[in-house]
Formats: structure tokens, sequence, C-alpha cells
């Protein structure tokens, strides 16, 4: 009988094969490997904006709700890095995605069975095994977890015009344009859209001439963080989600939007203030789209 190598292997080291690699690793009984084709961990890089906060807890880290006890949590984290009494005495619990991401590649770096510049170059099933192929070497497995992460979204009507001048919101870091003088468009309600505003708007990038902030939402919509809400993150509900047909997680997924999709009340006040106190013009758009304007 031929030999497995491993009992898993992922491909793809995000947020969420990261989480399942930190709980994998203290396991003796278990062998993992995951691998990931970037030289590094990396976590949107291009949005890790100075004051962006994560809209979940730091206890939501990669291992706690399933193994407190794991020398990979967030707390662990402050401790090593010497940072617990002053991440205290700030008093302040949201985190900011630097933060989360400085976190998360402190986990990356210390465990054992994930492996960077490994891309995989292709992946079939024989049998009862899995077999990857990743830089010329053949990895067998009896379990596969694909953790790729997602693409970003870019309306057809803009996909020929991607220019310096014209680009998707997770380079933002990365090109880090001079707005200065310019009119600029955000196209987005999200919380997403709300990060690029706030930091436009600070003057981060230069002050624009004009800022308009575009949504087809009727309005700044908040994120939905009530208790009966937040059970849709619990392990129960997922189970039950997982078991209905896709029309049925279809319709559920569209009611939840606004409890992943919505604006925190940090990020919402934080520049409500200022917008009130500056010349701001904000209307209701045809097809109940909303548009909030500041003219220099």
């Amino acid at each position: 009988m031929k030999t497995i190598d491993y009992d898993l292997v992922g491909v793809g080291i995000g947020p969420f094969n990261l989480s399942i690699a930190a709980l994998a690793a203290p396991k003796s009984e278990l062998s993992t490997q995951f691998l990931e084709r970037k030289p590094e961990f990396a976590w949107h890089p291009g949005l890790l904006l100075n004051h962006a906060k994560m809209q979940t807890s730091f206890l939501k880290d990669l291992v706690t709700a399933v193994d407190p006890t794991s020398p990979y949590s967030f707390l662990n984290y402050l401790v090593q890095k010497q940072k617990f009494y002053p991440f205290t005495a700030r008093g302040d619990f949201m985190i900011s995605r630097l933060e989360f991401s400085d976190y998360m590649a402190w986990v990356a770096k210390q465990l054992p069975n994930t492996q960077f510049d490994a891309g995989v170059s292709d992946v079939r099933f024989e049998g009862d095994h899995f077999v990857i192929q990743s830089n010329g070497e053949t990895l067998t497995s009896k379990h596969l977890v694909v953790g790729t992460g997602t693409q970003p979204v870019v309306p057809d009507c803009a996909k020929g015009k991607l220019t310096d001048n014209c680009f998707h919101a997770h380079e933002m870091m990365q090109r880090k344009p001079d707005l200065r003088g310019k009119r600029v468009v955000i196209v987005g309600g999200g919380q997403t859209g709300a990060d690029i505003f706030q930091h436009i708007f600070a003057g981060d990038f230069g002050k624009p001439r004009q800022l308009d902030w575009v949504s087809r939402r009727a309005n700044l919509e908040g994120l939905d963080e009530s208790c009966f809400s937040d059970q849709f993150f619990m392990p129960d509900y997922v189970n039950q989600f997982y078991h209905l047909d896709k029309a049925q997680q279809a319709r559920e997924v569209s009611r939840q939007k606004l409890t992943s999709d919505g604006i925190t009340d940090d990020c919402l006040s934080t520049f409500i203030r200022p917008c009130i106190m500056t010349s701001m013009c904000c209307k209701t758009l045809s097809g109940g789209a909303f548009n909030l304007i500041r003219n220099s």
C-alpha cells in the first residue's frame, strides 16, 4: 500500500488556513502541511490603512474559540511582543488591521507546518488521496483544504479603464496616490469604501479638490452587531446553514449582508463630526443610491 505523506494539505495561507495550521500544529497525531506561493504572509497589504480597524473582537483570533490555551493566541502575541500592558491601558479593545496583520504574520513565522514560496501548480485526486504538485515536488494527502482567498471585484464598466488614476481599493496603500488638487470618486458604500473615504477626507493622501463617495445603498448603513445577529457566526448556526439547499443559503446570505459589510460605529463616528463641520452635501440619486460630496 502506498504511503500517504500527510493527513491534510492546505493550499493558500490566509486567515482561514492559518487558523487551521495553528490549531493542527500541536497535534502530534496529525501530519499537516500548508503551502503559499507568496514569499511571506500578507493579508490585504493594500488595505492596511493607518487607522482602519477590525470589525470583530480580538478574542476571535486564529485559535482562542477552539483552544484558549494555544501559544498562538492574540493575547500571547501581546505578551511575547511586550504589548500587553500598553494594549490594556489604552482602554480600547478594538484592534487595527495593522495590529491583526502583524499578529497573523507572527503566528505564520512560528508554525512548523507552513511553507512559503511554494506555489501549487496541480492538484488531482487518485483513488483515496490527493496528489499535489508544488515547486517540482509531489505531495500526497488524505484531505485537502483550499483557502486561496477572494479576488477584487471590478465592475464590468470599469474593467477596460483601469489605470494609475482608476484602480481597485485593494491597491491603495501600495500606490499611495498623490490626490492633491484632484477630483476623487470612491465607489462602494461598505466598510472598505468608508475606510478609504475616512483617510482621504483626513488628508492622508493630500487634500483633493473634490471628494465624492457614491454607493447604490440608500444610506451609510452601519454594521449589524446585535447579540442576535452574532448568532450567524456561531458553530450551531453554521452547522444548520450547511444543510440548507443552495437557494435558501443564497437568501440567508443576502439578508445577513450588514453583519459583515456594514460600517462600524467607530468608523462612522470618526468622520461624521468633521463632515458636519465642513461643507458637505448628501443627496439621494436615482434608484435610491447615495452620494456624499465634499467640496474644498
